[in-house]
């Protein structure tokens, strides 16, 4: 990947498309996002920046606190993230991302973006260049996968995490799928990652068991992802309290 891309804002990088493996202009996949803020009674904003397809053209703002969502395709970070901060009482449907999606969550102290990427094999080659200012990695592993697609799983982890400009952010690393009958447990997908000691390279790691099963309520283990989200992307060195 040149220089010149790595080294855009995020924002930046948001206005340049991705399309059969090549990096265009804005006027095939997308160019500026804007997001689109609906409040609930909460008081939390669940807010969506939208995957813009054919010059669909919005506005992308400045991240408080930026929190990067990751995993191969159909790992379940879409269903996962359909279920925080009440997003599931719009009972939108659930598709998988191709390109990214953000979502504002805000506390009483303050504001944390939530991107996710894609995780298809074109998508995956564009990773690198949306780790920088990164404040927490939530890797997302389809825990049902076969040992083939878990092998290619943790080699893309362990690529990222060895980026230096991930030294020292925490990480969470969720097992998904943990409802369906085969899947590998927590403890296994922590060994098979290598994140048993709870550090890697310099980052601390946490290990999650998720359930998000379509058309069915939320499952407590996804409260607890949005919890741990909310309290370990104030931990990175140079980060004050936020939640």
């Amino acid at each position: 990947m040149a220089t010149w891309f790595r080294n855009l804002p995020v924002w930046a990088k948001a206005c340049i498309a991705l399309t059969g493996g090549v990096i265009i202009g804005s006027t095939t996949y997308l160019a500026l996002a804007r997001y689109d803020r609906r409040k609930n009674k909460d008081g939390i904003n669940a807010v969506k920046l939208s995957k813009v397809i054919n010059g669909d053209k919005k506005t992308v703002e400045a991240a408080a606190r930026r929190v990067l969502i990751l995993g191969l395709a159909a790992a379940g970070k879409s269903s996962i993230l359909s279920r925080f901060s009440k997003v599931e009482k719009e009972k939108r449907e659930v598709k998988p991302t191709d390109g990214f999606s953000v979502f504002c969550h805000q506390t009483d102290k303050g504001t944390i973006n939530i991107w996710e990427i894609g995780g298809t094999e074109k998508n995956r080659s564009y990773w690198e260049n949306f780790i920088q200012d990164t404040d927490l990695l939530v890797f997302v592993v389809d825990s049902t996968d076969d040992d083939q697609m878990l092998d290619i799983a943790a080699k893309e982890f362990n690529k990222l995490i060895s980026d230096s400009r991930l030294k020292g952010v925490p990480v969470l690393l969720l097992a998904n799928k943990q409802d369906v009958k085969g899947a590998r447990s927590q403890f296994e997908i922590a060994k098979l990652f290598g994140c048993e000691s709870g550090t890697i390279n310099g980052s601390k790691v946490r290990v999650l068991g998720t359930r998000s099963p379509p058309n069915l309520p939320s499952h407590p283990s996804v409260g607890e992802a949005e919890r741990l989200i909310l309290a370990m992307c104030s931990t990175k060195p140079g980060c004050g309290e936020l939640a």
